[in-house]
Order: structure tokens, then C-alpha cells, then sequence
């Protein structure tokens, strides 16, 4: 049964039975319903930091191949030149992944991409959920750091 949050829920896939289409490439969830066309927009599917260590769980379940024949690869949001204003953003989320080492944070890092940022810092806030998910949601680089800059301004953080 999935919890719901003032309307919004997470779920992590998964975590009951390994996924075997998580290998580090960058990966989005189209959703689909019946004859309906598939909506809009498509949001990337990111590791936390504690989840990043899944990829090391070897062995593949055999009912889970099924999956392979239903599963599309969707190409990786175009990356978007990230302004000067927003630096002192880069610079916390550098630390971040300082601190929690690279075993916790991807390897694979764009600190140059606008939208590679915002996600990353959306993520990895400690932000409610419903907040959360609506930085998620934005599908403007510029306007997701933008808010994300003001909160963080706001908390004296930058």
C-alpha cells in the first residue's frame, strides 16, 4: 500500500524485487494510462544517495525479464548551460557531495548543467514532500534553481 502526502506519494522501485533496468544510465518514467496518450512531461528517475549502493545487488529475478519487452529507453533531458547566478548553488551541492562521499553521490556529475543541478538539489534538500515533488515537477531549469536560490536565501544557507 502506497502512503499518500497531501496528494502525492513515493514509491521506491524496486525495493521489493530488484529492477533490473537500473545500470547508471540516465533513465525517465513515461506513465501511460489505457488508450490515453502518455503524459507529460516525462521525470527522470534519480538515485538518493542510500539507494545509489543498489547497483551492487548481483543476480538477475527471471519474472523480471518480462520487463525488458515493456520498458522503453527515453533520451536524457537536453543539458542547459547553467548561469553564473546560480554558482553559489553549484558550490553547496559540491559540498554535499563532498561530504557524503562518492560512494553516496553519482559519479557521473554535470555541475555545468542548470537542470542537472536543480535536480540534484531538489533531491537531496531536506525539503517536505509536497515541496519536493513540485521542484521536481518544474520543467524550467532557470525557474526551479531560481526558487530554490530564494529558499536557500531565505535559510541564510547561500
Amino acid at each position: 500500500m502506497v502512503a499518500l502526502d497531501d496528494g502525492y506519494f513515493v514509491v521506491a522501485l524496486g525495493s521489493t524485487t530488484p529492477l533490473p533496468l537500473f545500470d547508471g544510465a540516465t533513465r525517465y518514467l513515461g506513465i501511460k494510462v489505457a488508450d490515453d496518450p502518455e503524459m507529460t512531461p516525462r521525470e527522470e528517475l534519480v538515485s538518493v544517495p542510500y539507494a545509489l549502493m543498489a547497483g551492487d545487488v548481483i543476480g538477475r529475478e527471471p519474472e523480471l525479464e518480462i520487463l525488458d519487452r515493456f520498458l522503453d529507453a527515453i533520451p536524457a533531458e537536453p543539458a542547459v548551460a547553467l548561469a553564473t547566478r546560480f554558482e553559489p548553488l553549484v558550490k553547496l551541492l559540491e559540498l554535499v557531495a563532498a561530504r557524503v562521499g562518492p560512494h553516496q553521490f553519482p559519479e557521473a556529475r554535470a555541475f555545468d548543467d542548470a537542470s542537472w543541478v536543480g535536480y540534484r538539489l531538489a533531491e537531496v534538500l531536506p525539503l517536505p514532500l509536497s515541496i519536493k515533488q513540485g521542484m521536481l515537477e518544474i520543467n524550467d531549469s532557470d525557474v526551479r534553481l531560481s526558487l530554490l536560490q530564494k529558499f536557500l536565501q531565505q535559510q541564510g544557507v547561500v
